[in-house]
């Protein structure tokens, strides 16, 4: 029975490219799954699903990459059916992990995680949008995208990944085949996944671990019921919690305190201040973006405003203090997603397995 430590062992010797076939895609699972920081105990569970695939029938994550496996024994390149599977809903988001995964592979130049992070320029946001309305405005666009040069190589790599192409795009051919609206969302959220590695704070990498169990919430709710949101569901959890670099209590303080004056459903039940958080920043980044301005009314805590998104998101940050709830604050929420208590509870538990968060510990320091 393969362990994650084989197929560590394996990816520390050689590249992707070079493992065994008979390897090949339990390393692909590994390496796409580290996109998405899955807990060990679920990755077990599913390199052994991949194993007894007649007996036990793996997640949509394993299952794509036994389909790449599968057609590339049959002489079909992966990113040819990477890309086929990007067009079914189902499979949609395992193939972006795997694109990802793949991505770090094939990139010959490391960028470092941490150090100084030049701010994304407000005139190359506004051009991604109005570039295909306005004659000989993409050649300006590619001109700033040239000077970026580790978010204009991760664009051209993230667009060919969905192409049956084997030769990476070229900038313009990459940005015309994404489009502006992708295009723009991606390079946002390479930003953001860059540029919130530092300052460093106490509760930082805390906060961060909490993010992704609420994206991984959201992304489940999304799943389950097809909802659309105004933006990619990671660039809206990163914008929930952009505020919390900019309050001084939430960078000096080094453990979790509940606010209990505020419901379970609310960020700033998690931490004890005597100023809230409003969103304020988050909202004039939505505005600098030109992101789409339905994102502010889902920025606003303790919005009396209901809609099946903003009961969603609210349902995400209660996952964190959700047996916790005094205020009685998940009865809307749950009856606007048309969720049970017991089906919240087994989607938070899932996701808390899925992305190695076991329990809401009120008092995590780091």
């Amino acid at each position: 029975m393969l362990t994650i430590d084989d197929l560590e062992h394996s990816l520390q010797e050689t590249k992707l490219t070079e493992v065994e076939p008979d390897l090949w895609p339990f390393c692909l699972f590994l390496l796409a799954a580290r996109q998405r920081y899955l807990a060990p105990s679920y990755v077990r569970k599913q390199i052994k699903a991949m194993q007894q695939s007649d007996q036990l029938k793996p997640g949509f994550l394993a299952q794509s990459c036994l389909i790449i496996h599968k057609r590339q024994q049959l002489g079909i390149c992966p990113t040819i059916t990477l890309a086929k599977l990007a067009r079914r809903a189902s499979l949609r988001d395992s193939a972006e992990l795997i694109a990802r995964a793949l991505l770090n592979q094939q990139q010959t130049q490391s960028w470092p995680a941490t150090g100084n992070i030049t701010p994304l320029p407000a005139k190359l946001l506004r051009a991604l949008l109005r570039w295909p309305e306005q004659t000989g405005l993409l050649e300006r666009v590619l001109e700033i995208l040239h000077s970026q040069p580790r978010l204009s190589t991760q664009l051209c790599a993230q667009a060919t990944l969905f192409t049956e192409q084997t030769k990476t795009l070229s900038l313009k051919p990459a940005l015309l085949l994404l489009g502006p609206e992708r295009s723009r969302e991606l390079l946002l959220l390479s930003h953001f996944e860059t540029s919130l590695t530092h300052p460093y704070f106490p509760l930082r990498e805390s906060l961060l671990e909490r993010r992704r169990l609420m994206n991984e919430v959201l992304l489940k709710l999304q799943q389950q019921f097809d909802w659309q949101f105004p933006c990619r569901i990671e660039l809206l959890t990163y914008l929930l919690i952009y505020d919390c670099w900019r309050h001084s209590k939430w960078t000096t303080q080094s453990t979790w305190t509940v606010d209990s004056r505020y419901p379970v459903t609310s960020i700033n039940h998690w931490l004890l201040t005597k100023r809230p958080l409003k969103g304020h920043w988050a909202k004039r980044l939505v505005r600098y973006w030109q992101l789409p301005l339905q994102i502010n009314n889902l920025l606003v805590p303790e919005s009396k405003q209901v809609s099946q998104q903003k009961a969603a998101l609210e349902l995400a940050i209660a996952c964190i203090h959700y047996t916790d709830d005094p205020h009685q604050a998940l009865k809307a929420p749950l009856k606007a997603c048309k969720l049970t208590a017991e089906d919240y509870a087994k989607l938070v538990e899932l996701s808390m397995i899925e992305t190695g968060h076991f329990s809401p510990l009120p008092q995590a320091t780091y």
